[in-house]
Order: C-alpha cells, then structure tokens, then sequence
C-alpha cells in the first residue's frame, strides 16, 4: 500500500508542477504507478481469511482460505471430511486486518433477520436421490434409439420413450434417465416433467443432443419444455447433453419456487425462434409466419427455486437467458420469491433481446466467471429488481464475469430498476427495545401484492441524525393493499441507535442491499448504475471500456395517485379509484379524449406516495475506465426529450463523467431538506480518455450530501470535465485527486 501511494503522489508532483511538460516522464511514472498496483494487487491476492467455526463444547475450528482465493471482499474455504455434523457460530479475520475476529450477522430473511450460525450436514445426506441410489434407465431401453434409419434418413418420435424412461426413474423412487450417443427428436407441444431426484443425463454434450421442432402459434406452444413437479418439493438435474430448439414462445426450462435442489452442468442449451428466417412477422419453410413480439420468446432458464448450481454451460437464445422472472400462472404473490442461495459459475451466455442474467430478487447467489456476450442489436443488459411493491435483492456476489454488447432497451449493463415505495414520512413512535415503528400517517403501496408485500424491505433515514442509516423490515404494516391498507405499525430487525422521532424523515423501499461488483470486465453498453434503493454496494476493480458511466442516482417517483372515472369528461383523483395514472383514466373508454386538470397531492406520509428512492453507502474502489468513449444518442445531452432545454450537465450522458452521483429535484415541500443520495465514496479509481467525475446537486436541492472523492487519477481528459460539482453542493471531500490531459 505504501509503494502505491508513493507512486501515486510521485505522478501528483509531476503533473502539478507548471515546469514540468515532460510526457515521457510522466509516461514512465504512470508505469511504475502500474506496476505498484500490480504488486499491491498481488499482495491482496495472496492475502488470506480465517474462518473460525464454534461448536458447542468443541474447540474451535480454524480454516484459511483456499490460497489464491481470498480478496478484500470474498474468500473461499474447503470444509475438512472429518468435519463433524451440528451447528456453528461463524466469525472471520482477515490478515489485512490484524486477525481480529468479527462475528457474522446476516439479515437472511425476515424470519432469519439476524443470522450467526451454519448447520454442517455429512455429505452423505446432502447427496442427492440420483447419486444416492444409483440407479440408471437408458431412455433406448424403451423407446426409439438416437440414431436414424439409414434405410430412409429418418428419425422416430422419442418423445414417448422419453417419457416412460422418466415414468419408470419416478416409480423407483428416483434414479438416472441417461441418453446414449445421438439425436432424440422430441414433440414441441409436450412439456417434460422431470420428478423430484431424477435426473436427465447424457453421454455427453458434444454426442447428445435433444430436438424440438418448429412451434407456429403461442397457443400450442408449453410453457416451458422442461420443469418440475408443481406440488411438493424436492431436487431434478440435467446434465451432459445439448438442447437444441428452433422456435420457442415461452421457457425453455422452468425451475418453479417449490424445487430446493437444481443442478445444470456442462449443457449446451440453443435456443433460435427465428432459425431460417429474418425476424418477427417474416416468413419462412413450410409457408408458415412468426408473429412473435419482442417481449417473446422467453428466457432459456427460469429459476424460482433455492439451492442451485448451474455451471460449466453454453446458452444461446433470441430472447433472455437466465433469469428469475415468471409467467403470472406460475408464480402467485405469496412464492414469487425470485431465486435464493445459487451459485452460477463458468458459464457462456449469448442474449438475444432479452437480459442475460435478470437478478429480479435474488439472495445468495454467487454469479463468478461467466461470459455474456449480446448477439442482438437490442441484447438488453442484467437488472437487480424487486418488483414495484416490496421485496428485496440481496447477497450478491458478482465477479470475474466478462460483459460485452449491450444496446437494448436503455443500454444499462446493470441497473437498479423496478422503483416503488411503501412510505415517505414522518414516524410518531418507537417501542422500548426499539423495533416497532408507528407511522405518522398511512403507508400506501401501488403494488403491496406484488411479490408479497413489504417483509424484507429497506427502512431509510434521509435527514437530520442518521442520515443514510438503514434498517429491514421483519413484519411489514402492509401485507396486502385490498385487506390492510391502512396499518401504521411495521416491525425492523435492530433498533436504530438514536431517537427517530425527532423530525427524521424515513422511506420504506424495496431493498437492494450488501451486493458486489468485482473485478468484472464491462466492454461496450450503459451505465452500471445505482438507479436508487441501493443501501451498501460495491463496486470494485472492475475495468471498463467504452462504456457510459459508472452512476449512482436517486429518484423522485413523485405521488402515487388513483384515478376514477366517473363519466364522460369526469377524471378525478380518488384513492380507491381503477385506474393508477391520469392518462389510464383519461383513455379509458368512458372517458376517453377528456383531459383533466387535477393536480396531484401533496400530502405528508406515504399514503398517496411513490416518493423517494435514496441510494446510501456506495463504495466505488479500484476500478479503471480502460476507454471512456462511449456511444450515446445525440439527444442524451438534454433534460428529456426537448432540444434546447439542457440541464446541468447530466441525464443520459452524464456531460462525458465515467463516475457520476446525482440527487433529485424538485421535490415538494415538506421535503426540501432530505438526502436521497448520501455516504458514497469514489477511491483510487483509474480513468482513461475523456473521463471524469461529475456530483449533481439537482438545483435548487441539496440532496447530495457525505460524499469523498480522492485518491482518483484522470488521464487524457478535458481538465473541465474531469471533476464537475454542481454550484451548491455541501458536505462534500474531494481530495489528491490527480488530473492530466
């Protein structure tokens, strides 16, 4: 550490002495300073973690982490065989930080809010049924084999013995379907349920593969071709074969919320909905057309699930690849719980128009060295989304993954979306122990069913003490709109360490929390972008060309509002009224061409309110903006969509910045004074070639506030444009930052 600041304050002297206009020698220091962060790099890679495990009247075991695997912000340990069973209290040291131990304490879920303990299971028991008992059913045992009729060139139907092999694998209780060497051609129109431990295995997935023909209309098209069981719970597989499909509307493979064990390993799953044609609504062999829209075809895998693997895999597809996202008949509002306690690895992803990886409320997942790869002119980028109302995303590790080619949709490589709100106001009363929270006024949620409700949410302070301090929900006021709407005593799992009646102004929002960025390589699309409800992310030696920003920005939703029509030309705001926005009510068919000239209210609380979507504590540390070119619309450098009406120097183009923290405007009054983007630091960060970094106030607010930048090197960067902060930003640090063009 001490050798890279050296170097780095050695390059500081040289480019802020007026006399020296030497380029090789500030050449030369840029390449020591490289080579000190190499060797600090280095450092931190051969680092180490210790692990203490405590059992109950046991000496405690101590493990380090596996050598070349321990970063500042991950760590991988091999549990010994000899480990015995039963539960453990978890604390961990890191060598960087003199070996003191630190317990763990997870908010897991809102009935695991404050987690310190793993259960160790033998092997043998976490086996699962396949492996256990080993049986096996060749599907050539009991219907066509996988190879042709040389007599004639042709292949039979082995959707039946597909099947019965399947039948049989379930009536023993589990076992193996295996597929010999070849080609099995299978009916499109037959969805495959795979029962609890069986597993589909072939040969292997350069000598297997499984064929589904062509699909003309959305009606005789399954759901998905492969899932399990919808009734009970249990684990399937599928292993060491090819899928190939040639047009598709819905899933490839669903795994639903009741499936606790999935593993796909070394597949190649290909799936063309326009194979032998030119796109949507073309025609193509047979005189048939594709009427398909660009919401369609679905992703090839579909994972609703816990405890999952899915590593070591080749996917193409026209739409999405792997996301958590489902069709509404499969997923109600109490289970629609995204995907939870996965690890997705070593993969290749080609998308179409749709994201590679949609993170819609996932909770421990690990997703490391994967390649994903756009092969669309609208391959749309990955978003951590919960939903409108309510939810959480959280305990996400994201690294050493290669992104490239992301022009779709707003071109953001990650983004933060799905903006809602439960509450933003005032809270009247806390419980002695601190954990009960009494509304000043009612919480009100446009879509409180909607990945059922509010339990794991974020609760925010945005003013006064605490300012960017954040609890989680455990018992949320609002379980569902329609049954109790109007509940103003919500339950967070610690009590905030000072009074929060004092004025503070708190948001109930979704929860994007404790999730990871690192050492990522990003090449070619949008922002990677904090688009609010983010409460303690990093961002971490990720390097980057031609991308537009790194960006953390809060938002303003504005009221939540109902509107009713009453007739003819009779649009007004009611609470319990049909329709959520002016326009919706404005054409509906009774009130269709009639334009209203209701305002929206103002009233303080959450009631009628979408309100505020603050980001707090955002660490961007060590990345490096290898190329700041970036492709961006002309119309990006103005406020919306109006020529001539440009604003200070942000909106989709950021005024050039490859780092930039933007507040929110506007906002109403008796609000003026919160923070919505608060307690982020950018440090050490590298950028290259019409870079910068850009902190946007939105005039006339101050809701920027606690922000350090320093530390930071900007080379070959208009010196204007390289560090921009808005005329009234305080509480405020930019320090040894070092710029030269």
């Amino acid at each position: 550490r001490s050798n890279l600041e050296k170097s780095q304050k050695m390059l500081q002297n040289y480019m802020w002495d007026s006399n020296t206009q030497d380029v090789s020698v500030i050449t030369s220091t840029v390449e020591e300073l490289d080579k000190a962060k190499q060797a600090y790099n280095h450092a931190l890679s051969t680092s180490s973690s210790t692990l203490r495990l405590t059992k109950d009247g046991e000496t405690p075991i101590l493990l380090t982490s596996v050598p070349g695997n321990s970063t500042l912000w991950g760590a991988l340990f091999e549990l010994p065989s000899n480990m015995s069973t039963g539960v453990y209290t978890v604390e961990l040291a890191n060598s960087l930080d003199a070996g003191n131990f630190v317990q763990l304490e997870s908010f897991v879920s809102p009935n695991q809010s404050n987690v310190h303990e793993i259960e160790i299971v033998s092997k043998e028991d976490s086996l699962p049924t396949w492996e256990k008992n080993g049986k096996i059913f060749k599907v050539t045992d009991y219907g066509p084999s996988g190879l042709p009729n040389l007599q004639n060139m042709t292949w039979a139907n082995a959707t039946g013995g597909i099947i019965e092999a399947i039948a049989a694998a379930q009536q023993a209780g589990g076992g193996t379907v295996f597929f010999p060497r070849g080609q099995y051609f299978l009916n499109t129109t037959y969805a495959i349920t795979i029962p609890w431990g069986v597993r589909l295995q072939g040969e292997g997935s350069d000598l297997v593969e499984l064929i589904f023909g062509d699909i003309w209309t959305a009606s005789t098209a399954p759901a998905a071709f492969f899932q399990g069981p919808e009734t009970g719970s249990g684990a399937w597989a599928v292993e060491d074969l090819t899928v190939y499909v040639t047009s598709y509307h819905n899933m490839i493979f669903y795994v639903n919320n009741v499936t606790d064990g999935f593993i796909m390993k070394n597949c190649k799953i290909i799936a063309n909905a326009y194979l032998g044609s030119n796109g949507p609504n073309t025609q193509r062999s047979h005189n048939h057309w594709y009427n398909w829209t660009l919401e369609e075809p679905g992703a090839l895998l579909v994972i609703s699930g816990t405890n999952y693997l899915v590593q070591n895999n080749y996917f193409y597809g026209t739409g999405g690849i792997i996301t958590s996202v489902t069709l509404p008949d499969f997923c109600d509002h109490h289970h629609c719980h995204g995907s939870q306690w996965g690890l997705i690895s070593d993969n290749v992803l080609y998308n179409g128009a749709g994201p590679s990886h949609f993170m819609n409320q996932w909770a421990q997942v690990i997703f490391e060295r994967n390649t994903v790869i756009g092969v669309s002119a609208i391959s749309m980028g990955q978003s951590v989304g919960t939903g409108p109302g309510g939810g959480y995303d959280h305990h996400i590790y994201h690294a050493d993954n290669t992104i490239q080619f992301v022009w779709g949709n707003d071109r953001e490589i990650i983004t933060y979306d799905d903006a809602g709100s439960a509450y933003l106001g005032l809270v009247s009363e806390v419980s002695s122990d601190g954990l009960t929270l009494t509304l000043a006024t009612d919480a009100r949620s446009s879509q409180s069913t909607e990945w059922g409700g509010w339990a794991g949410a974020a609760v925010s302070v945005l003013n006064g003490t605490g300012t960017g301090t954040w609890r989680r929900v455990v018992k949320p006021g609002i379980y569902f709109e329609k049954t109790n709407p109007r509940n103003r005593t919500w339950v967070i799992d610690r009590a905030f360490p000072f009074d929060i009646t004092k004025g503070q102004v708190i948001a109930i929002i979704p929860a994007r929390a404790r999730i990871i960025f690192e050492n990522d390589r990003l090449t070619d699309g949008g922002n990677v972008q904090f688009y609010g409800q983010a409460q303690e992310c990093v961002v971490t030696k990720v390097a980057a060309s031609r991308i537009t920003a790194f960006i953390s920005w809060a938002q303003w939703r504005g009221w939540y509002t109902r509107w009713k029509c009453l007739g003819p030309g009779q649009c007004a705001l009611d609470s319990e009224g049909t329709y959520g926005t002016q326009y919706e009510c404005e054409t509906a068919p009774t009130c269709k061409q009639i334009t209203s000239q209701f305002s929206e209210r103002e009233n303080l609380g959450g009631q009628m309110g979408n309100g505020v979507m603050p980001n707090t504590q955002i660490l961007y540390l060590e990345n490096e903006i290898l190329e700041g070119n970036k492709i961006v619309r002309h119309s990006a450098m103005y406020s919306g969509w109006t020529p001539g009406s440009q604003s200070y120097g942000f909106d989709k183009f950021y005024n050039g910045a490859s780092f930039g923290i933007q507040g929110i405007g506007n906002i109403p009054y008796p609000f003026t004074g919160i923070a919505a983007s608060t307690a982020i630091t950018i440090k050490r960060n590298m950028m290259r070639s019409n870079s910068g970094v850009i902190i946007n106030n939105m005039i006339p607010t101050t809701s920027v506030r606690d922000i350090i930048v320093e530390d930071n090197i900007i080379l070959q960067s208009d010196s204007d444009k390289a560090l921009q902060i808005s005329p009234n930003q305080t509480l405020l640090v930019t320090r040894n930052n070092t710029v030269s063009n």
